[in-house]
């Protein structure tokens, strides 16, 4: 079994060192951890620690900057803001880049600076600076850029005094930096992103088919609906699904664990799923078969589920579907889920949305832990709105009354 385990399950030590310096463009200096080795070679790859002798007098506290540079991070490092709470400053150079999503900043909502620059960088999602208010900082130089949402910009657009998109395949604007691309408001660069981009949601389920259909699912979709050599069962209501734990255990680490131990599930051959309903558990097992997702309406249901047991291209992919179905009737419950799974990007698109159903009143970003207020808000929203509703109807009932009788009379 431990052969093919994925090789996300491994952590890894980061070598560094530490320094106080500049850090450009910014003219104060700053404590910064220079990342001399690193090895990320696989998405959400987990980070035991960074092996480095801080200077004297300092610790993991004073950390305002972290520098990849040279080295390999194919996919965004995981869980930095664990390691340096008060990180303000990001760089990735030359490090082969692939990708990044916007639940890999939720955590990072403390930065003002992102610099990722000469990497392998194809496109950016639309939601990515969506949990980071105080960005003022950032800059995709040199990458591969062809496909940009301006809607992207949106969340920092009143903040940010530098975006800069040069060199790439079809963007070589910035803006605020001391160049000439003739760029000389935000709006212009945002322009310009949505006159040279591939159209951005075909590229992104181009995109999300060819990266899943090409995965491990391949091996495992003929034994969808199929019981031969099946060695577990899952018990939802009165269903049962016989599957193969082999599946199981590549595609969740918490599976993979059960399996490893002299756990109860694991002596028995079954367990039980008490808190999904059978179309939600159904979806959630076809998709570790076969990585497609035919319900949208279980969006919902298959986070939870990929939180729950750690499939993390489920957790990316059923994120992606709640916020393009985001709206103000589903907002609260949204809100509740991102609450629920410490999941920023949630919380904070929900929130946006809240903020549009009281749009005389200033909601302060607390009490976006506090999704029951909103509950109860719009739940005595709703029945004033009924009474006002019926006082009117009433109110224009006893106005024609009036009106019938002064005419017959």
């Amino acid at each position: 079994m431990q052969q093919i385990l994925p090789e996300i399950l491994k952590k890894m030590e980061i070598e560094c060192s530490y320094r106080m310096d500049y850090f450009t463009p910014f003219h104060t200096k700053t404590y910064i951890c220079d990342v001399s080795s690193a090895n990320i070679i696989n998405p959400q790859q987990k980070i035991e620690s960074f092996e480095g002798k801080h200077l004297p007098g300092k610790s993991k506290l004073e950390v305002g900057a972290i520098i990849f540079k040279d080295t390999i991070v194919k996919y965004f490092p995981v869980g930095l803001q664990k390691f340096f709470p008060n990180l303000k400053h990001l760089k990735i150079e030359r490090c082969g880049l692939k990708e990044i999503y916007s639940s890999d900043m939720a955590s990072l909502n403390k930065l003002t600076a992102l610099i990722i620059e000469r990497n392998h960088l194809k496109w950016l999602p639309e939601d990515l600076f969506v949990t980071m208010p105080k960005l003022s900082h950032i800059s995709f130089n040199n990458n591969k850029l062809e496909c940009l949402s301006p809607n992207m910009l949106t969340p920092i657009k009143e903040i940010i005094s530098v975006a800069a998109f040069n060199d790439n395949f079809n963007f070589d604007k910035s803006f605020g930096e001391d160049d000439d691309s003739g760029i000389e408001s935000i709006e212009e660069l945002m322009e310009h992103i949505e006159n040279n981009s591939e159209p951005y949601k075909e590229y992104v389920e181009r995109l999300f088919r060819k990266k899943y259909s090409n995965s491990v699912f391949q091996g495992f979709a003929e034994l969808w609906n199929s019981e031969k050599f099946s060695d577990f069962i899952i018990k939802v209501d009165s269903r049962e699904f016989k599957v193969h734990k082999l599946v199981l255990a590549c595609q969740s680490s918490v599976f993979s664990a059960m399996f490893e131990n002299e756990m109860q599930e694991n002596q028995l051959n079954e367990m039980k799923i008490e808190d999904f309903n059978v179309p939600a558990v159904y979806d959630f097992l076809r998709y570790l078969y076969k990585g497609e997702i035919t319900n949208i309406l279980n969006g919902m249901d298959l986070f939870a589920l990929s939180m729950k047991y750690d499939v993390s291209t489920l957790k990316e992919l059923s994120q992606k579907m709640i916020l393009e179905n985001i709206n103000k009737s589903n907002a609260v419950e949204i809100l509740h889920l991102g609450h629920l799974y410490c999941s920023e990007v949630l919380k904070r698109r929900a929130f946006q949305i809240i903020q549009t159903i009281f749009p005389n009143k200033t909601l302060t970003e607390n009490l976006m832990n506090y999704p029951e207020i909103f509950q109860k808000f719009l739940q005595t929203k709703k029945e004033c709105d009924e009474k006002l509703q019926e006082a009117e109807r009433i109110f224009n009932g006893e106005i024609t009354t009036h009106i019938i009788a002064f005419h017959l009379n």
